[in-house]
């Protein structure tokens, strides 16, 4: 429950409620110190991502508020007195400095505000499963992806002698289908869902974190400048996208850049609207709280049922399962 602005003053004491159990050392607080959002920060985000982090995840209009950071050292007993100047976020390419931010109204004397936070949730994402690798669509994608990229486009080890180890990812997967997947967006394949517009190669362990939003891609930062602008044969480099993990980074791959095949056509490479996608659904992910995620422990071999009927969306996950693994027939 919120208390009217109006009962909120400098002087009013404040009780630090942090909402969640994760890892995080990047804390955004309401006047009445309610921890709203928050993300760990390996190095990689700026100012300028987090205005985008907020864009997405408050229904506030944005020229009404103003990110201020705390002064207490540690956890704040008084972030609406303590606090610094109004941090300028756009195209503010700092890097966010670990702490606790207080939102406040952007008037000259900030005074506090009623912070209203979406109501979207991310959508659970399961692995997407190979379940019938003779299946010749299926190959097909897998192929083609393959072709493309030659390794893990997030480590950028390439593939030597075999692709064990290796997976293609989905960016949408066959369980929910987004806006996104649509002929105006995806144009090569009959297969929408299998276009290699809509598959990223990685090693296996990475792609359990991609599908986890441990980690997503951002489409609106890459290596372009308009140097590289000006030369066609440096596209690969404009589409060279930055990879950011929202929780401490294990791979050493927050803040690096994709690989792109500067052999491939321009209509091969990932499409930059369904990275876009995973990019929202991460930041929704993290920045609210992970909430229900799809269960990758899940024993197969005993009560499923009631593993998922014990599990926190446990009807999504078993509703995506099915499309996971019937999803041919």
């Amino acid at each position: 429950m919120f208390r009217r602005a109006k009962e909120l003053t400098a002087t009013t004491f404040i009780s630090i409620t942090q909402t969640s159990n994760l890892n995080r050392n990047v804390y955004f607080l309401d006047a009445l110190g309610t921890e709203l959002a928050g993300f760990f920060q390996n190095g990689s985000i700026s100012y300028s991502d987090v205005r985008d982090f907020l864009l997405l995840l408050l229904m506030n209009d944005p020229s009404g508020y103003r990110l201020f950071r705390c002064s207490e050292n540690g956890v704040p007993n008084d972030p609406l007195k303590n606090h610094g100047l109004p941090i300028i976020m756009l195209n503010n390419k700092l890097h966010v400095q670990p702490a606790y931010y207080i939102i406040l109204s952007s008037a000259a004397n900030p005074q506090p505000i009623k912070v209203q936070v979406t109501t979207r949730k991310a959508v659970a994402r399961p692995q997407s499963l190979n379940l019938t690798p003779e299946d010749p669509v299926i190959r097909g994608f897998h192929d083609r992806v393959r072709a493309r990229d030659g390794g893990c486009v997030v480590t950028g080890a390439r593939v030597v002698s075999s692709y064990s180890g290796f997976q293609v990812a989905h960016l949408p997967t066959r369980a929910y289908r987004p806006p996104q997947l649509t002929d105006r967006h995806i144009t090569i394949g009959e297969s929408r869902i299998r276009s290699v517009q809509n598959g990223i190669m990685m090693f296996a362990h990475v792609r359990t974190a991609f599908d986890k939003y441990e980690f997503s891609i951002n489409p609106d930062v890459c290596l372009s400048t308009p140097l590289l602008k000006l030369f066609s044969y440096l596209r690969f480099l404009q589409e060279s996208y930055r990879i950011t993990c929202f929780l401490p980074d294990v791979f050493g791959i927050d803040g690096r850049h994709i690989y792109s095949n500067p052999l491939a056509p321009a209509d091969e490479q990932p499409l930059r609207e369904l990275l876009r996608y995973h990019w929202q659904q991460a930041v929704l992910c993290n920045m609210k709280g992970r909430g229900a995620e799809y269960d990758y422990d899940l024993d197969t071999e005993g009560d499923v049922m009631g593993e998922l009927g014990g599990m926190e969306g446990g009807k999504t996950v078993f509703e995506m399962m099915v499309v996971e693994r019937l999803g041919n027939y």
